[in-house]
């Protein structure tokens, strides 16, 4: 302050300015110059940010000579000056779709943007966030009732479950006067007991004594007693607010709603349905047309669970009345012909009536019979609508026409091997391959509509067909389905009955094809149903020694009927295969050996046949024995290669009796202490005097033991297995012939893949020891045979 002059505040300063013509920007005029390119800068439409640098103004400064001299409105950039990046119609796309769905950080930091500035966006496009809840009728109505009883914002948002400012905006919005903010209160009913707020607004709990406002102001709690209202009695019931839901009682596909019509159609009398898609004007719609008796009550169309049918149709089928509610959410418009009346009525449902309970006008209209829909098609049905038409018409009993056109239809039991009637159904068996049908496809035929159901299916032993029923219902009103869609079975005492009847006729179709393989388990299943059938077909396949890599196991394919077979159980590749190897010079068993088929445990045939329960093989090696198996390994100073002798021995079973019966081996092989049987820790052991030589081991080795790796990581089948043939090679060779003889050959399994190299008419020899490599090439004479004149 300087001296001489009083002490002033800003505020005293304003009204002399104004006295003396000073308004805004005083301290220092606006020049032409400055005015000029202000308004440059909204011509152009550049950003002010330099101008306010370059003027030395601030932004307040800037704004108050715009409107002074009229800029507002004028700028070029159609969304005016931004602090932030222009709103696209792709960042509009983007909010639309992740709005409420992404948390709003991460969103923010997607598109580039604050999180002010997407919640502004979006209040503006009217976006709700999906966290937040939206504002029923429900809660429009408590709104109502606490504006008319006085009822205060807080207690009402206690009542709701909302926040007091959300629930005080949106009263704001609504227009409603609703009480200030005070202490919550509550409201004597007529007998004078307080009772809740949450009541009042229709949310109600159970009342306690002494509830309401202490002489502190805070809601004093409830004695141990509690005062519940209890009723003398109660009733079924369905609420108001249910209509709200009706969109929830179908998904609403194209499908869905197709096939509803058609039933209601059929249920109509209908002779035949005629289905028109229109399309060229600005909206598709479908339009659904039959010739049955039409609707005599509009009510009926629009009320939940009314059914209008005939006493037979709801005996035989027990209608829901909620098949037109297939259509709820969707605009539609229903004509059709009251037979009572003698004339046609029209319904323009709109989309949002469904949810509602407001008034549907009903006007004449000229249609003579049957009754007429019209909807509007969503863009979700399009693509997949006249497929839909046509998947509903399929198996339906009516003819149906598309644009005019007949939709082909197939019997639901075409190709069946069998057919028989039960109790108002259908039953159909057919034999089908696995790759020819889904577990998940349709069982049962309601008039057209197919649902899945768990029946009877059987497969024979090593035949690769099913045996499967499908069900046509007619007139089976012990079957019911789940409503409203019907798109499951009930299980009740009809279900289980109908299903017993499905296994019935499935038995009957396979008696009626003379032999059968099928399981001791389910020809026992015949017989309980009074189905008799003879013992499965009385073979099995030969017996064939496993390899351990299992991709190369496989059934013969030759039967063998021959009484004095025996089973062989299944045995690891360790000993099966050499095993193999000595039964196929001498068999000890005393008749062919056959695969073990256990379904068959039950069928007397099978029971009186002898089985070999155990393998091992007992190995002399100077003056010891010692015994090996798939599961035994070798004592830890038994050396591999070659013993003395082998002798493999068996276990054989039959008629409640064990025999050992045993025959000489070349081979045997025992597993290491991990049961690995890896190439280096396998055990080999090979009868001194066998013909076999070292490679006839080692590839008798490698179907025992070699198993590939399926791990991702892991080599190529190819490479496992070159490598493992190489690797058993050498050690079988180093086993049987020695280290030299095991050298060669791992030698030449390196350089067999690279004679390539060499040219015809070279020859190239190679000396390798610790110390040195050489190698030495000469000319090669070559016959005109092609046989050269030295070794290569």
């Amino acid at each position: 302050m300087a001296e001489g002059f009083p002490r002033r505040t800003k505020a005293g300063f304003g009204p002399h300015l104004r006295k003396l013509g000073y308004g805004r920007g005083w301290g220092r005029l606006w020049t032409p110059d400055e005015d000029a390119l202000l308004s440059r800068v909204y011509t152009d439409g550049t950003s002010r940010t330099p101008l306010i640098e370059r003027l030395g103004r601030s932004t307040s400064s800037i704004n108050w000579r715009v409107d002074h001299l009229g800029l507002r409105g004028t700028h070029a950039n159609r969304n005016g000056f931004r602090g932030g990046p222009i709103w696209t119609e792709a960042d509009i796309t983007t909010l639309r779709d992740h709005y409420g769905k992404m948390p709003m950080t991460d969103l923010a930091a997607k598109m580039g943007r604050t999180k002010a500035s997407l919640f502004t966006r979006a209040n503006l496009l009217g976006l709700v966030h999906g966290y937040h809840r939206p504002w029923s009728d429900d809660d429009r109505r408590a709104l109502a009732l606490a504006h008319a009883h006085d009822i205060a914002l807080p207690d009402l948002a206690t009542a709701l479950g909302r926040k007091y400012a959300a629930v005080h905006k949106f009263a704001e919005k609504q227009g409603g006067q609703v009480r200030p903010p005070r202490a919550s209160q509550a409201r004597p009913d007529a007998a004078g007991h307080s009772r809740p707020i949450s009541a009042a607004v229709g949310r109600d709990r159970p009342w306690l004594e002494g509830e309401g406002e202490n002489s502190g102001g805070r809601e004093r709690h409830a004695s141990h007693e509690e005062r519940i209202m209890i009723p003398a009695t109660i009733a079924t019931a369905v609420e108001p607010e249910t209509i709200a839901k009706v969109t929830r009682l179908f998904n609403n596909t194209a499908f869905d709603v197709v096939t509803e019509l058609f039933q209601n159609a059929r249920r109509a009398g209908a002779i035949a349905v005629a289905v028109l898609i229109q399309t060229g004007g600005p909206d598709t719609l479908l339009h659904i047309i039959d010739d049955g008796h039409g609707i005599a009550d509009p009510a009926s169309i629009v009320t939940l669970g009314r059914s209008g049918w005939s006493e037979q149709t709801r005996r035989m089928e027990d209608p829901a009345g909620m098949g037109v509610f297939s259509l709820a959410g969707r605009d539609v418009i229903v004509r059709s012909f009251s037979r009572p009346d003698r004339r046609g009525w029209m319904a323009h449902i709109p989309a949002s009536a469904w949810e509602t309970s407001r008034p549907i006008a009903i006007s004449p209209d000229p249609i003579s019979r049957g009754t007429a829909i019209t909807i509007k098609v969503p863009d979700a049905w399009l693509k997949t609508l006249a497929d839909d038409v046509a998947t509903a018409a399929k198996h339906y009993p009516l003819p149906v026409t598309l644009n005019g056109d007949t939709l082909p239809r197939e019997d639901w039991l075409q190709d069946a091997i069998h057919v028989e009637e039960w109790n108002g159904t259908r039953i159909g068996v057919f034999q089908k391959h696995p790759s020819h049908y889904s577990t998940r496809e349709g069982r049962l035929n309601f008039h057209g509509l197919t649902l899945p159901c768990k029946l009877l299916q059987i497969q024979e032993v090593d035949r690769g067909a099913h045996w499967i029923a499908r069900v046509d219902i007619f007139d089976a009103p012990q079957i019911q389905l789940v409503l409203p869609a019907r798109k499951e079975v009930i299980e009740n005492e009809g279900l289980a009955a109908l299903q017993d009847a499905v296994s019935v006729a499935i038995f009957r179709a396979i008696a009626s094809q003379g032999a059968h393989r099928l399981s001791a388990e389910h020809w026992r299943a015949a017989l309980d149903l009074g189905v008799e059938l003879p013992e499965a077909e009385a073979y099995l396949f030969g017996w064939v020694a496993p390899a351990a890599d299992s991709g190369r196991n496989y059934a013969t394919g030759e039967r063998t009927t021959d009484t004095s077979m025996v089973i062989m159980s299944d045995f690891e590749a360790l000993v099966a295969q050499p095993a193999a190897d000595a039964i196929a010079a001498h068999n000890p068993f005393g008749g062919p050996l056959v695969v073990a088929q256990d379904a068959f445990t039950g069928y007397r045939w099978y029971d009186v046949l002898a089985r070999v329960d155990d393998l091992r093989f007992r190995v002399l090696q100077s003056d010891r024995e010692f015994v090996v198996s798939a599961t035994l390994d070798a004592p830890s100073d038994a050396e591999d290669g070659w013993v003395d002798a082998i002798t493999m021995v068996a276990t054989v079973s039959h008629a409640g009796a064990s025999i050992e019966v045993s025959t000489a081996a070349d081979v045997a092989f025992a597993p290491d202490e991990w049961t690995c049987n890896s190439v280096d820790q396998t055990s080999i052991f090979v009868r001194r005097g066998s013909s076999r030589t070292a490679l006839d081991v080692a590839d008798l080795f490698e179907r025992a033991a070699f198993e590939p790796s399926t791990d991702s990581d892991a080599d190529s089948y190819d490479t496992q297995q070159e490598r493992f043939q190489a690797d058993a090679a050498e050690r079988v060779i180093g086993l049987l012939e020695g280290d030299d003889a095991a050298l060669e050959s791992r030698i030449r399994d390196k350089l067999s893949g690279h004679y390539f190299m060499v040219p015809a008419d070279r020859t190239v020899t190679v000396v390798i020891n610790r110390d040195r490599l050489e190698v030495q090439i000469v000319e090669r004479t070559v016959t005109a045979t092609g046989a050269g004149g030295e070794g290569a």
